[in-house]
């Protein structure tokens, strides 16, 4: 299984509940199921890596997220509360949040094993350089990039936006929209890859 534990960076210093809006990005991943946990935490679990990676991107888009993804068995699973399932991918999603307070992107991935296999330190680092690129995006370059994703063509985005098809296709190249998604498919791979070494 894939756990992902996110924390929410300065909490104490940033008023309003943040959770709400994180749950209802995650909600809109399928194949994933989340929940709040304590306070300003979430955690979603699923069976695949390309959900997984979908909650990363989802949580990076957000800002603010500490994310820490644990990988392996578990012994317990309740479909209707992450919160009340337990196993070693749940200790490894601890131990991965705890991490990734020092880690690049604030982001780690833990298998539940030691030493931890070289792949699940590869399935970081693909992360972390997504989570750069998302980062990178303006938010008019993150919405052309989220309609195209959802198969609207260039023409229509640009009628939506109120921009010329070219002023599309410029938000798009400085989004790395093409990027993105390849990279997508590569955290996706390289999650999996971590998952069968921590299995």
């Amino acid at each position: 299984m894939y756990i992902v534990t996110a924390d929410r960076i300065r909490s104490r210093r940033d008023p309003g509940d943040a959770v709400p809006l994180a749950l209802s990005a995650l909600s809109e991943v399928t194949g994933l199921m989340a929940e709040r946990t304590v306070g300003d935490e979430v955690q979603a679990v699923t069976d695949s890596p390309l959900p997984c990676v979908a909650a990363v991107t989802a949580l990076t888009t957000l800002d603010g997220w500490r994310i820490g993804i644990g990988l392996g068995p578990v012994d317990s699973l309740d479909p209707a509360s992450p919160r009340s399932s337990h196993g070693p991918a749940f200790v490894a999603a601890r131990e991965a949040i705890a991490q990734a307070r020092t880690a690049p992107q604030q982001l780690a991935v833990r298998a539940p094993r030691d030493p931890q296999p070289e792949s699940a330190g590869h399935a970081a680092a693909a992360l972390w350089l997504l989570a750069a690129a998302l980062r990178r995006r303006s938010p008019e370059g993150a919405e052309a990039s989220a309609l195209e994703a959802q198969g609207v063509s260039r023409r229509e985005i640009a009628t939506r936006l109120r921009i010329s098809e070219q002023a599309v296709q410029q938000r798009l190249a400085r989004a790395l929209h093409r990027e993105v998604a390849a990279g997508v498919d590569l955290c996706a791979w390289a999650l999996g890859l971590a998952h069968d070494d921590a299995t």
